[in-house]
């Protein structure tokens, strides 16, 4: 059979949480409640529900398949009532407000998957404190007819934070800067590509770096082409930049620009009234591995307007869209004269170390759906042995994780030579 090419529209877009946050951060518990004050009357001032009517007028005229997000953040105000339970009141929540204003312009959107990132409460007077609900969301446009998006199906949603965050001083106790990614599959019969979207670490270099390769090992760990797209918070010289570059991910700006002026993506006044731009950082990516062809990529938000007398600029962050003309084999998803013996060593390391944490999802995710495993012994013994194939994974991999306890593991040397690997 023939590939099968998928022409394939992305957007990434950090929709500014509203204020600098770093005001908060590592700051004596006296300065605390007057820091905060100061975050969330910029936050007012910044309004989204003004910023949003911009954002949705720029998605809805590029009208993108796949939609990326980052800082997808709620504000909700907590009044302390002594010993009674706290009122809430919810001020901002950034994505039913941009779902709605979608849906208002002919555009409507779904949510795919939705990660929660950090989660911070700050105080701002004796009885008034001020929460900030941090995340990442995938959202896929709707069809006309209902029908699928492109001829694809999408699946597996997955969600998580890093397991490597920046820890901070907080009102005099340590704290986690919670940050995550989210993926879904696009599948076409038996082809599949992953799509995720991260937003990485920002004031530490070696926390971003340890973030960089978790995604790659674990969000982005599977076979078949790879799109992964967001606020990198790294810039494209940066060592996290060359470490996807060495694992075979294309900057996709870098593709379609190459040779001409930089263009940055970041970097506007905390308040967005800056009258020129100010963007200093490129650090906004759409990276592609695989057989993924880039067409086109644009910046959107790069134009002072709005309907608010303020004329803030939409964020603090550009939006990037990219057109891709995917090509998925529809035989396989990798015919095995394509495969390496490097990458076949890589995927068994990786199968390895999911099986000592135990994480059954990232296990399946390995294999294709005709694979077989064979584990020879008398199931009566070990409730493992036997032949699996497809949805038997699932068995394979619960008996595992109910049945053996480990008192040590360790991994040795793994050999591969053409499409043998030895461990």
């Amino acid at each position: 059979m023939p590939r099968k090419q998928i022409p394939l529209k992305l957007m990434t877009w950090n929709l500014y949480l509203g204020g600098e946050i770093g005001r908060v951060i590592d700051v004596r518990p006296s300065l605390l409640p007057q820091r905060s004050r100061q975050l969330w009357d910029m936050v007012q001032r910044t309004d989204f529900n003004a910023r949003v009517k911009v954002i949705a007028d720029h998605i809805a005229a590029e009208k993108p398949d796949v939609l990326a997000l980052q800082e997808v953040v709620s504000w909700t105000l907590i009044h302390k009532r002594g010993l009674a339970a706290p009122v809430l009141q919810e001020v901002y929540d950034f994505l039913p407000t941009l779902l709605a204003a979608l849906r208002e312009r002919g555009c409507p959107f779904f949510v795919a998957v939705h990660s929660p990132g950090a989660n911070l409460v700050l105080p701002l007077e004796a009885a008034l404190d001020l929460r900030l609900q941090d995340g990442v969301a995938l959202l896929l446009r709707e069809q006309p007819d209902n029908g699928p998006l492109l001829g694809l199906t999408w699946e597996n949603a997955r969600q998580a934070r890093f397991t490597k965050n920046l820890q901070v001083d907080m009102d005099g106790e340590p704290f986690f800067i919670s940050r995550g990614w989210a993926s879904i599959d696009l599948r076409h019969g038996e082809c599949m590509m992953r799509v995720v979207t991260t937003h990485m670490e920002y004031f530490n270099d070696e926390v971003r770096a340890q973030q960089s390769k978790e995604l790659m090992q674990v969000a982005c760990g599977v076979h078949g082409p790879r799109i992964v797209l967001g606020d990198f918070n790294s810039r494209p010289d940066s060592d996290v930049a060359q470490n996807f570059h060495a694992h075979g991910y294309k900057d996709a700006w870098a593709e379609v620009h190459e040779g001409r002026a930089v263009t940055y993506s970041s970097g506007q006044d905390e308040d967005l009234q800056n009258p020129g731009d100010r963007n200093y950082e490129r650090l906004d990516w759409v990276l592609v591995r695989g057989p993924i062809e880039v067409e086109s990529v644009h910046q959107v938000g790069n134009a002072l307007r709005g309907e608010d007398p303020k004329r803030m600029w939409p964020s603090d962050h550009m939006g990037l869209v990219a057109k891709v003309q995917v090509n998925l084999d529809e035989r396989r998803v990798r015919p095995p004269d394509e495969s390496s013996a490097e990458e076949g060593v890589e995927v068994v390391r990786l199968l390895f170390e999911r099986f000592i944490r135990k994480d059954i999802t990232g296990m399946i995710e390995l294999f294709h759906r005709s694979a077989l495993i064979v584990f020879p012994g008398d199931p009566k013994v070990l409730p493992w042995a036997g032949a699996f194939r497809g949805a038997g994974f699932t068995r394979f991999a619960g008996c595992i994780k109910d049945n053996i306890v480990y008192q040590e593991y360790r991994m040795k040397d793994i050999w591969g030579s053409g499409n043998r690997i030895v461990a």
